[in-house]
């Protein structure tokens, strides 16, 4: 991983979960519930205080409908946009 995808990451990627979270009507620990991880881990998400595994930031875009580049920062678009097939 880069230093600058880090610094994205650790920047946006609470701020983003949370706004998120918020426009699609959940709590904490509805979203927990949904990923399979505990309301703290989410609350520890959201406070930058810790940055999920793979498996669980994927999860995350697919529940919330967001792509993984716009949750981590890396892009403005939040679209999941599929590849189309040849």
């Amino acid at each position: 991983m880069s230093n600058t995808f880090l610094i994205e990451i650790t920047e946006k990627f609470p701020k983003r979960l949370r706004q998120i979270r918020l426009e699609k009507g959940f709590k904490q620990a509805e979203l927990a519930e949904k990923i399979g991880v505990s309301q703290q881990l989410i609350s520890f998400y959201e406070g930058g205080q810790n940055i999920p595994p793979s498996d669980v930031f994927s999860r995350l875009g697919q529940v919330l409908g967001v792509s993984l580049d716009w949750l981590a920062g890396r892009t403005d678009d939040p679209k999941v946009h599929q590849k189309r097939p040849k």
